[in-house]
């Protein structure tokens, strides 16, 4: 299998405060969230008071959902054109995952491959997308093609460690 698309967002989590103080938190969630993901949001404790966002882990939750979701879009297109809706975030063993609610869209694309990261005011979101295999399940190499070959490594060799490699990169 191959890949079928590899998307990326840059978001500054300030942008999604804004839009929640103009649409107001639960339109906002509503709109961008499925079902599932809307309801793991109300049962997650409220802030105090509204300026308490800035801080809340919702509004952060609410940014990750936003930003990986346009990844996942920009991975998708062309070949599907999907909805806020179609996508739902969750985790699993703490790394984020993604998967298609709609099936029909679903068996269009592979497994979605999918990393979450913040620091400061930005968030960052990367997604890839298989493709599927034949009968449109979420792309894994099927039993009847070859394993892909490693090279060989000497049984004495250790593999490089990141402490050993030199970096053109000034710290």
């Amino acid at each position: 299998m191959g890949i079928l698309g590899i998307g990326t967002d840059i978001l500054r989590i300030n942008r999604i405060r804004l839009l929640m103080e103009r649409r107001g938190p639960l339109l906002f969630a509503k709109r961008i969230l499925s079902q599932r993901e809307f309801d793991d949001f109300m049962r997650m404790p409220r802030p105090r008071q509204i300026n308490e966002w800035t801080e809340d882990k919702r509004y952060i939750w609410l940014a990750g959902r936003f930003s990986a979701k346009e990844s996942i879009f920009k991975a998708a297109y062309p070949t599907v054109t999907l909805t806020w809706k179609d996508v739902r975030i969750a985790r699993e063993k703490g790394k984020p995952i993604a998967a298609i609610e709609n099936t029909d869209l679903g068996k269009k694309l592979g497994k979605i491959h999918l990393t979450i990261s913040h620091d400061g005011e930005y968030l960052s979101t990367v997604s890839v997308i298989e493709e599927p295999d034949e009968e449109g399940r979420e792309g894994r190499r099927g039993q009847d093609e070859e394993p892909v070959e490693q090279p060989e490594q000497e049984e004495d060799e250790e593999p490089p460690q990141p402490s050993d490699m030199q970096s053109d990169i000034p710290m």
